[in-house]
Formats: C-alpha cells, sequence, structure tokens
C-alpha cells in the first residue's frame, strides 16, 4: 500500500486542480476532500476515504494514478517527488477502493411555504421542514446540514428553530427536534403554523417579510434555510422572492462536541442590518439546553447595528487622554448592553442569579458588527439601584461566529507550521523580531517575501501553513477594513475574498489567523476589524481568527501576540478565548488606561484550545 503521507500530498496536490479535471461534479469533490484533509490533520487516518472520494470522477482518478504510480515514484529505495521513501515492493497496481461514504452525514434543509400569502391580518399558513438529498428549490435559501460521527451512529436528531420576520408571528411551539437517519435519503418532516400579524397598513416591518429555519445540535448551528416574500405588494398578495442558488458548503460539527455553556443564536429572517430574531441555550439550568422561543431584536428607530457600533466607539478612538478614552469605552460598554437581546440578558441574569456563571459564552450571529465583549452587564437590585459588573468580555470566554451563514467554527484548532506576513515600512517600522522568532522556534515559523498583493497571492496559491500571522499597519477606507503591504499597497478585506492564493490556501489548510493591525504613523486610530477581515477570513475556511476591533499600538501587539502563543502552547487545556479573556482585563485594571488590550476578539470556538500537532 501507498504511504500516508503520499495520498495525502497527491490530494493536497489535487485540490486546486478539481474545477478543471471534475467538471460539473467538482465543487462536491472539492468541499469532502478539504474535510477529510481537515480530518488528517487531526490525526484520523483517512487514507480510503481520500481515494474512494477521487475515484468517484474518470479525470480525477486518472490524474491520482498518475501521481501516485512510476515514474514519479521511483523505485530502489529512492525517495517521491513528496519526499516519501518506497521500497519496490510498495508500489503495485492501483485499482480503485471500495466507495466509502464516510462518517460525515450531509443533508439539504428544505422549506416548504405558500408561494403566495395574503397580507391580511390574521391569515395563517402552515409551512414543512425537511432534509433530504434534493437540492434547494428556486425560492429557497440554505447551507447544508453537516454532522460529523461515528460509522456505527445511524441516528442524529437535531433542533429546528423557526423563526420570522416582524410581518408574522409563529403560533406553535418555534421548536421541534428533527431525526436525521444515516441510512434514508429524506428525514422526518416536522411542521409549524404562522399567522400575519401586526397592521399589514404600517411600514415598520419593512418591505420584506421572511421565514427563517436554524437547524441545531449540541448548541452550534448545524445549517439553515429561509424563505422570503414581497410584502409591498399591492393587490395584498405577497409573493415568494425567487433566490435561485446552490446549497452552501458547511463545516460538520462533531456529534461528540461539547456544548457551550452559553450559546446565542442571532438569525436575520430579513437580511435589512436592523431586524434580527434572538434565542439562547444553556446547559446550566434545567431544560434549557436547547433553544428557546426567539425574539425580536431591533434597535431604537430601527437604526443599523453597524452604524450604532461605529458612533460609539469611534467617539472613545478620538478622545483626547487615556482617561477620556476608558471614560468612552466604558460609556459604550453600557450602550452596547442597553440594546443588547433581551433573551440573552434574562438568561444571563437568571444564571447569575442562581450562582451558575458561565465559563464561556458561544455567540452565532448573522450580524457580524456587534462587540459582546465590551457589554457591561447591569442587574437590578432590591432597591431598583443598577449594579455593574465586569465587561462581558472581561468575566466569560466569548468566541463569536459571524460568517453570515449557519456554518459553526471548528471545535479544534490545530497548529503545525505557520507564516509570518510583516511588510517592510519607510515610514514608522513595525518591529515584528519578537514574533516571527517565537514562531520560527515553536511552529516552524516563515516569513513570506515579498509582502505585496500580488506576491501573497502567488506564495499562497503555492505554499500552505495552518497559522497565518499577521504585522501591518491598518484603518478603515471607504466602509472596508485594510491593511498597509509593503510600499504603502493597501490590501481591503473584500479584495482578499477574491484572491485565488488566499481562498486556496484557507480551503486546504483552515488555518487560525491572527491579524495584528497596528496604527497608522501620526493618525488617529481608526475604527477596524468590526467585521472586515475576521468575516472575510472565516468565509474562506479559516478555523478561527484573532483580531482587535481597533488598530493597536505596536508595542503592545508584539507583546499580546507573543504572550498568547507562549500561554496557548503551554497551557494546553486553556482555550484560547479565555486567553484572549485576560488580555482584554489588562485594559480595564490598569492604573493608566491602554484601550489596545481592550481591542483583541476571538472568532472561533470558545472552548477550543490551540494545539500544536505533527505534519
Amino acid at each position: 500500500m501507498y504511504a500516508r503521507e503520499d495520498i495525502l500530498a497527491v490530494a493536497r496536490t489535487l485540490l486546486p486542480a478539481l474545477a478543471s479535471l471534475g467538471g460539473d461534479a467538482s465543487g462536491g469533490i472539492a468541499h469532502e476532500l478539504e474535510l477529510l484533509l481537515s480530518r488528517a490533520e487531526a490525526g484520523e487516518k483517512v487514507e480510503d476515504e481520500i481515494l474512494a472520494l477521487l475515484a468517484r470522477n474518470e479525470a480525477t482518478w486518472a490524474r491520482t494514478r498518475e501521481l501516485l504510480e512510476p515514474p514519479l515514484a521511483t523505485v530502489g529505495g529512492e525517495e517521491l517527488s513528496f519526499g516519501v521513501t518506497i521500497e519496490p515492493e510498495a508500489a503495485p497496481p492501483l485499482e480503485p477502493p471500495p466507495q466509502d461514504h464516510g462518517s460525515v452525514i450531509r443533508r439539504t434543509p428544505h422549506l416548504d411555504a405558500p408561494d403566495e400569502i395574503s397580507t391580511s391580518v390574521g391569515t395563517e399558513f402552515r409551512v414543512s421542514i425537511w432534509v433530504d438529498t434534493a437540492p434547494l428549490s428556486e425560492t429557497e435559501q440554505g447551507d447544508e446540514v453537516v454532522i460529523e460521527a461515528p460509522a456505527d451512529v445511524e441516528t442524529v436528531v437535531v433542533g429546528v428553530l423557526a423563526t420570522c420576520s416582524a410581518q408574522f408571528e409563529i403560533v406553535d411551539e418555534p421548536y421541534e427536534r428533527l431525526k436525521i437517519e444515516r441510512d434514508s435519503e429524506k428525514s422526518d418532516t416536522v411542521s409549524f403554523t404562522l399567522r400575519v400579524g401586526g397592521d399589514e397598513d404600517s411600514g415598520d416591518a419593512g418591505d420584506e417579510a421572511g421565514i427563517s429555519v436554524l437547524f441545531v445540535y449540541n448548541g452550534r448551528p448545524v445549517g439553515s434555510v429561509r424563505r422570503s416574500w414581497h410584502w409591498d405588494s399591492p393587490n395584498g398578495v405577497a409573493r415568494a422572492v425567487p433566490t435561485p442558488a446552490e446549497i452552501v458548503p458547511s463545516l460538520p460539527v462533531h456529534v461528540d462536541a461539547r456544548q457551550p455553556d452559553l450559546s446565542v443564536f442571532i438569525t436575520a429572517p430579513t437580511r435589512d442590518g436592523s431586524h434580527f430574531m434572538c434565542s439562547v441555550a444553556t446547559t446550566l439550568l434545567p431544560g434549557r439546553a436547547e433553544p428557546g422561543s426567539a425574539r425580536e431584536w431591533a434597535l431604537p428607530a430601527a437604526e443599523r447595528v453597524s452604524a450604532f457600533v461605529a458612533n460609539r466607539l469611534e467617539a472613545m478612538l478620538v478622545a483626547p487622554s487615556a482617561g477620556a478614552r476608558k471614560h468612552e469605552l466604558l460609556a459604550a460598554g453600557h450602550a452596547f448592553w442597553e440594546v443588547a437581546p433581551e433573551p440573552f440578558k434574562d438568561v444571563l441574569e437568571e444564571l447569575l442569579a442562581a450562582g451558575k456563571a458561565p465559563e464561556h459564552i458561544y455567540v452565532a450571529s448573522e450580524e457580524p458588527t456587534m462587540p459582546w465583549e465590551l457589554m457591561i452587564p447591569s442587574f437590578l437590585d432590591e432597591e431598583g439601584l443598577p449594579v455593574d459588573r465586569k465587561p462581558l468580555g472581561v468575566e466569560f470566554a466569548i468566541g463569536r461566529w459571524i460568517r453570515g451563514d449557519s456554518t459553526s467554527p471548528p471545535q479544534r484548532v490545530q497548529v503545525h507550521d505557520s507564516f509570518v506576513i510583516a511588510p517592510t515600512y519607510s515610514v514608522k517600522p513595525l518591529g515584528a523580531e519578537a514574533e516571527l522568532e517565537f514562531l520560527s522556534e515553536n511552529l516552524n515559523g516563515t516569513k513570506v517575501n515579498p509582502v505585496t498583493i500580488d506576491g501573497l497571492d502567488v506564495f499562497f496559491g503555492q505554499r500552505d501553513a495552518s497559522l497565518l500571522h499577521f504585522v501591518c499597519h491598518g484603518a478603515v477606507v471607504d466602509d472596508d477594513e485594510a491593511i498597509y503591504l509593503e510600499e504603502n499597497e493597501e490590501l481591503r478585506s473584500g479584495v482578499v475574498r477574491a484572491l485565488d492564493g488566499f481562498k486556496a490556501l484557507c480551503r486546504k489548510r483552515r488555518p487560525l489567523v491572527f491579524l495584528n493591525s497596528c496604527e497608522v504613523g501620526g493618525l488617529v486610530p481608526s475604527l477596524g476589524g468590526v467585521a472586515g477581515f475576521p468575516k472575510t477570513f472565516a468565509e474562506l475556511g479559516a478555523r478561527a481568527i484573532i483580531a482587535p476591533l481597533w488598530p493597536v499600538r505596536d508595542v503592545i501587539a508584539s507583546e499580546v501576540a507573543v504572550e498568547i502563543y507562549r500561554r496557548a502552547l503551554a497551557e494546553s487545556k486553556t482555550p484560547v478565548a479565555a486567553i484572549v479573556r485576560d488580555i482584554r482585563a489588562r485594559a480595564y485594571a490598569a492604573d493608566e488606561f491602554e484601550d489596545s488590550f481592550a481591542a483583541y476578539c476571538y472568532y472561533g470556538d470558545p472552548a477550543s484550545p490551540l494545539e500544536r500537532v505533527d505534519a
């Protein structure tokens, strides 16, 4: 048989070429191959599954044979081109292995509802939800329901949480359970009754109505489906909005993944940036491990959350002194708590009153900009007076996931090698020596050159690593986050989303990304990092992201990065989110306020430690 590393090397080589080899089927093969390579990084033996997958397509199988068989492999003890030694008898003719569907249960979610709905108040209608292997309809949008389970697990039960826009109300309980059989292409069906509510002549609810269904397993989203209707029809009949699109691939949630102490789900039945729904689940209170009824979350006057956040953080960043910045940050924390979703505030108060403070909080949100870490909880005492607690992100380890879909982050953050992206600046150079030295000594660090958009894209298209560490100046440009490369070249997060090399690296390795964005010399720090790069890298496939909400002081940035890595590698059971929490606490405890410590956030699973693994 061929060596494990031969097969993995072939898989990594073929992954970026599948589109040209596999035709229409390449997307599905590529996605499954990514997942298999991720499992291989975790130490699982998936070689047979990889070969079975590549054998599904004649062209990919032919190329696999070319790469694995002579003349690429030289007999007589010589090395393969991949650097793996094979003896002559180790290279028998390669036959297609038996097809093996592996341990991943993958289904397409569906939401059946009337294509036309009367907008008259009191109108009732039924919707049905199930999963199967058929494609989405032309009026459905959705993300795959994906769960990883051992082959002997034949049945998985997922939660189905229905939410809706303000034009509707759910008559039944909005949460049901759905049984998925591994050997059955279609699940059973759950149904909900909805009613048109409110004043149909009111424009408060917007011109689009929507229903969103979130599938949940162990406190984590595992898929979703939604439909929407034009609500501004002149004849009193709302018609379904066509949304022809392929299913969005999802990362699997493992069947044995530990449920977070407190999970917060923010969904957007309509994506106007102002109206959301919130539901929570906690393992610390009896009967609350599954999401409860979702309630609407909207800011006063339907202000967009992104604008609300930006205005309050900008006030802190332009304050003239350290003391003034601290006051503004505390004021922002109170403002963020004031508008936080009521279901979250209610459950947190109940937990604290019961003496069951959560160790970590997981926020899976389709609203990417609210800095939950900075919220300052405040509850009334027996005399009706407010009692403030520490900021949420100082008291608890928080992990946010803001991809904008229902995909959950991987539950394991594994690293073996690293790239350091540190431009050379002619003005206000950044000292990345400490970070580069630490990563070189501990995580096989390599400094990337040249640090230009084209240079990085080519490099990432040819080489990959499990950790990307950026040390750059940063700012906000035209409502997008940007970092500056060599020769002051500007790289915006929106551009990263379109670069093939960045996409290939993230697709192959699911890296941890650390964005250390520092102040631009001589300028007032600009608001940044609230959604741009963390959201982009999450969408490209990063397993976790560490990034500041605004550019930080370069001296502090280097100190923070090295401390996070040192602690994470030394304390193998401490979640990365907990280490970031401890860093954040310094901002509020120090005699001389330093907002840089408060800026860092962790985007990923809040219970995941950093795991150093072999190649």
